[in-house]
């Protein structure tokens, strides 16, 4: 069977859109790794499952983008509405995920001032358990890697530990005045934005493919009864 110009031109939008999408979804897997990357740097302080989910989200975005494009051009009318659904699917999560970052990225500095706070605590007040030492290298590298002290302040110490002190001297009268959490903060909040912004062109391109791949697969319906 011929294809009509109608239909050659949804398959041409629905190939680009599948290959811009397929693009960002790449840029997005890179990004993600080279979060997990920055964050592997100090260790295990600063919390990376959320850059861990950037990751999958780049994985399944180029998924779906190869699923679009093979569907569109081998005029898979299965292939095409199942595109369409997860790409409808994960641009309603992506959205959410979009205001979430630009929303709750200021919270960033309390949650993880608070988490370090709480372990900092437990290892003073407590002998060393397990796992203490591991987390003791982990905030030490962090601390003098940011140049911080505590979670929210030096004052979480007891007794101020040499990574805190610019002389390199355990209990030192002048640590880093800042905390390890807003120091972690004005590390990323570059790519926080970044990672937003991204977000919200993707959702826009994912959207106009969800689109384009439903009146194509409704053409091919409409083929198959003829």
């Amino acid at each position: 069977m011929a294809c009509s110009c109608s239909e050659t031109a949804n398959k041409i939008v629905v190939s680009v859109f599948s290959i811009i999408v397929l693009f960002f979804g790449a840029v997005w897997l890179f990004f993600g790794v080279f979060l997990v990357v920055m964050a592997s740097q100090a260790e295990s302080a600063i919390p990376t499952g959320s850059f861990v989910f950037i990751i999958v989200a780049g994985i399944v975005v180029v998924a779906i983008a190869i699923l679009g494009f093979i569907g569109a051009w081998k005029r898979n009318r299965c292939m095409l509405l199942t595109f369409a659904t997860f790409a409808g699917f994960l641009f309603v999560i992506e959205l959410i995920a979009a205001v979430i970052v630009f929303v709750t990225q200021t919270q960033f500095v309390r949650l993880l001032g608070f988490a370090l706070q709480q372990q900092i605590s437990a290892i003073e007040d407590s002998s060393q358990g397990p796992g203490a030492d591991d987390f003791m290298q982990a905030l030490d590298k962090l601390q003098e890697t940011l140049k911080c002290c505590g979670g929210v302040s030096a004052s979480d110490w007891k007794t101020v530990p040499a990574s805190c002190c610019p002389s390199g001297n355990k209990g030192c009268k002048d640590p880093y005045p800042v905390g390890c959490a807003e120091a972690a903060f004005d590390l990323f909040k570059g790519y926080f934005l970044a990672s937003g912004i991204i977000t919200i062109l993707l959702c826009i391109v994912e959207l106009t493919a969800v689109i384009c791949a439903c009146v194509l697969a409704h053409q091919y319906k409409n083929y198959e009864k003829v």
